[in-house]
């Protein structure tokens, strides 16, 4: 590499092959110090490689050529490496990519930017002379794309913002920018913000740009040419292929492994919540050494013990008289106040000036929730324009806070709706506070309340259970948090019903409803009937899964004894799916109604276990209906 006075004279002389140069190395020794460690969880001493924490979930692509209805509108890919290898030309290609929080935006761009370094031939980024990647969140009272950049480089680069003007507008056919977290960007409403125009294709149009956001949260009139992909998180395997990168240099890497994945497959409230990615790597490293209780059978539960956890780590490593242990519950109700109003707040603030919780909360106890990984702390650099006549930019930066994750500030601000509720002269402030929150958005706050107290259960099941199908199935998961003798009588009630999944239906009744059919099948409750309409992707023999098209999973069916599926075109999966139902115990009828279906099926062995079993499997189509001879694999 040439010397820095080199760098400066190739500079002074506008060679912009050397500015060039000077740009590449600059991002690759930027993205190296930032993305070569990374910390699964923030207590620990153990850091990691980007490329051993990236583990592609589920990706999706949106069809926009599809009606909005149609179940085959999103169709996955392999993997992140197709978000650009679909497309031949790139050239002035927009994508957008969006996810819940913690399901691995954020990572996929830092895997990006490992590829780039590190010029990995599979990776499509060879196609790119310059990647760069901004973390918008840091870009605050940022106005100019060159300037942005230039707040990204080591201060001993000797390159101006107008020096990367030159430079981009040289290799802009072959610039591809990465802004992340476009949902933290203090400039998100402006369709005047230089996120916004490149998006819309105004600004460096020949330039290939990708935006991470949370769904929900996308730039203000985006291009209608924008590919728009979607992450859904991890399913087994893939959380499997995480510990092996993971822990595979760890002593008995393989009992580890399995140790981790039997407790999940123990408690279904974990197992559900663990398809957040980042959710389940902390709880790989957390307890990967240690054995999760086998009755901590709620959400609650678990992230209440996780807390503890986090804590109490930190407290054995903290001096006893760095603080007054006596003033944390004070402290504890002044944060989780704080998390209420972030969430409640009309743009949810997620993150707050180190100024902000100094007011609340000592310094002892704010560096214990931070070392913990309960709050992590930031530097958040950014460009401010110095006064007078000689004006010019300076880097500042401030520090910042946030919770670790989403899921986090909403287990504190759950703490803070239950701690009025114990108060009956402030229990009307725990109705108001239920009410100014969206249950759909944030359904954990209200499962972790009513975990956490019975009055705060009462409120919400009382203002959920009178409501629509979504909220009934809603209050049926809360009760499952509390402590209630009678909880599973609701669950028994609820089977008894007749459970659907359709593909009509909201993703938040979806994945309420599959929640329920995970706890009907951990607590062996049976299930007399299930219909799913219109709603299964594929089969996962391997898992024993059913994938929906909306991204969603269904497994551990173990307990039902009617299955119907209604508008599906089973004639590729029909074989998956008897040989799927073929392994339910206590299955006795198939149903295929307005289905497309094989003319027969050749598998002795599936046809053997569903006579065995006395299992009927049936078709109806409009008039005509019929029965499969199990003998012989044919309709009658």
């Amino acid at each position: 590499m040439r010397s820095t006075s080199c760098l400066k004279f190739i500079i002074c002389l506008g060679d912009p092959l050397g500015k060039h140069e000077i740009l590449v190395n600059a991002l690759k020794r930027a993205y190296h110090r930032k993305y070569k460690h990374i910390k699964p969880v923030p207590f620990e001493a153990v850091s990691l490689c980007a490329s051993d924490v990236c583990i592609d979930g589920v990706i999706k692509v949106l069809d926009r050529s599809k009606r909005e209805k149609d179940p085959c509108r999103w169709t996955t890919i392999q993997s992140r490496h197709d978000l650009l290898k679909l497309y031949k030309d790139l050239d002035g290609t927009r994508i957008l990519i969006d996810g819940e929080p913690g399901y691995g935006k954020s990572t996929l761009l830092r895997q990006y930017a490992h590829d780039f370094v590190n010029q990995s031939p599979e990776s499509p980024l060879k196609r790119f002379s310059i990647f760069v990647l901004l973390p918008l969140k840091e870009l605050c009272n940022v106005t100019c794309i060159y300037q942005a950049i230039r707040s990204q480089l080591p201060d001993d680069i000797p390159l101006t913002a107008d020096a990367i003007k030159d430079v981009i507008n040289d290799h802009v056919s072959a610039l591809l920018i990465g802004f992340d977290g476009f949902d933290e960007y203090s400039d998100r409403g402006s369709p005047q913000s230089f996120v916004a125009k490149i998006m819309n294709n105004k600004l460096l149009e020949q330039c290939t740009a990708i935006c991470s956001t949370r769904k929900g949260y996308i730039p203000p009139l985006p291009s209608p040419t924008m590919k728009h992909f979607r992450l859904y998180g991890f399913n087994n395997d893939m959380q499997k292929a995480y510990i092996k990168n993971a822990f595979r240099s760890t002593e008995n890497a393989g009992v580890l492994k399995d140790r981790i994945l039997r407790q999940l497959q123990q408690n279904s409230a974990i197992d559900d919540i663990c398809k957040v990615p980042l959710i389940f790597v902390a709880f790989a490293h957390i307890r990967g050494n240690e054995e999760i209780k086998e009755n901590l059978d709620t959400v609650t539960g678990f992230f209440a013990e996780m807390m503890r956890t986090l804590l109490d780590h930190q407290r054995n490593k903290d001096a006893t008289d760095q603080h007054d242990s006596s003033l944390e519950p004070l402290l504890e109700r002044q944060l989780a106040e704080l998390a209420f109003n972030g969430l409640c707040s009309q743009n949810q603030k997620l993150s707050w000036e180190a100024s902000e919780l100094n007011e609340l909360i000592d310094k002892a106890t704010l560096e214990m929730y931070t070392n913990s990984g309960i709050l992590v702390r930031e530097e958040m650099p950014y460009t401010a324009k110095t006064p007078g006549a000689n004006e010019r930019y300076c880097e500042k930066s401030e520090t910042h806070f946030s919770f670790y994750h989403k899921i986090f500030q909403e287990f504190f601000a759950a703490k803070h709706i239950s701690g009025l509720a114990k108060q009956e002269d402030k229990e009307h402030l725990a109705k108001k506070a239920i009410v100014n929150l969206n249950h759909i958005e944030h359904q954990y706050v209200y499962r972790f309340a009513c975990g956490l107290n019975k009055a705060t259960a009462k409120i919400i099941l009382d203002l959920f259970t009178k409501n629509s199908k979504d909220s009934r199935i809603f209050a049926t998961l809360c009760l499952l948090e509390t402590d209630s003798e009678d909880k599973y009588n609701e669950v028994r009630e609820y089977c008894c019903s007749g459970p659907m999944v359709n593909h009509y239906d909201s993703k938040f009744l979806q994945t309420s409803t599959i929640q329920l059919l995970q706890v009907v099948s951990h607590q062996k409750i049976p299930l007399p009937s299930l219909e799913l309409s219109c709603c299964v992707e594929s089969v996962n023999l391997e898992q024993e899964t059913l994938h929906l098209f909306s991204g969603l999973v269904i497994s551990k069916l173990d307990t039902v004894e009617e299955l119907t599926l209604t508008f599906t075109n089973c004639v590729d999966m029909a074989a998956s799916l008897l040989s799927l139902f073929s392994r339910i115990p206590v299955l006795k009828a198939v149903r295929f109604k307005h289905c497309k279906l094989p003319r027969s099926f050749d598998d002795r062995c599936v046809l053997s276990d569903l006579e065995s079993s006395q299992c009927k499997v049936s078709w109806k189509n409009l008039s005509l209906e019929g029965k499969l001879n199990l003998s012989t694999g044919r309709w009658e």
